[in-house]
C-alpha cells in the first residue's frame, strides 16, 4: 500500500512554456533532482541582515556561475530580525564539492568580509525531498525560483 490517503485529482503546472504538465512531474524534474545546503545567520549587533543580504547577493552572484547551481534563497526568521535562513540549491553534492575546491576569489573575499558580523551555524546538505504532498489543483505558486535554468 502506497499512501492510505489517495488523491482522485492531480495538481498540474505550467512549465516555462506555458505547458500544463503533472504537478509531481515537476518536482521530479526540477526539485526532487537537487540537493540543498542550509545555514542559519544571525547578524551581530550593529549589523543588519539587510547589509548581510548585500554581501550574500553579492557572492551569490558568483556562486551561481558555476556548473550544478541552481540557485540561492534567504528566509527571515519570524519574530526575530536578526536571523536568516541561507538555501543552496545544487544539482547534485558532487557539483556543490567541485565548486567548493576551488571557489572563485571573489567568494571567497566576500565571504571574508562577512564573517566579522555574522555567525554562521551549518545546519547541514540535506536531499530532495521523498515525499510532497501539494494541495489539490495548486497551480505552482511559490515555485517559481526553480524554472531558472
Amino acid at each position: 500500500m502506497i499512501s492510505k490517503y489517495p488523491f482522485e485529482k492531480r495538481t498540474f503546472l505550467k512549465d516555462g512554456g506555458g505547458r500544463r504538465i503533472d504537478g509531481n512531474e515537476y518536482l521530479k524534474t526540477k526539485e526532487l533532482n537537487s540537493v540543498h545546503y542550509i545555514f542559519e545567520v544571525t547578524v551581530k549587533d550593529g549589523y543588519s541582515v539587510e547589509a548581510y543580504a548585500e554581501g550574500w547577493i553579492a557572492a551569490s552572484h558568483y556562486i551561481q556561475k558555476a556548473p550544478g547551481a541552481r540557485g540561492t534563497r534567504l528566509h527571515r526568521k519570524i519574530g526575530d530580525p536578526t536571523t536568516v535562513l541561507a538555501i543552496a540549491t545544487w544539482d547534485s553534492k558532487a557539483s556543490r564539492d567541485a565548486m567548493e575546491i576551488n571557489p572563485p576569489e571573489e567568494i571567497e573575499a566576500i565571504i571574508n568580509a562577512q564573517l566579522p558580523f555574522v555567525d554562521i551555524r551549518f545546519l547541514g546538505e540535506f536531499e530532495a525531498p521523498d515525499w510532497v504532498v501539494l494541495p489539490p489543483n495548486y497551480d505552482g505558486e511559490g515555485l517559481s525560483h526553480l524554472d531558472q535554468d
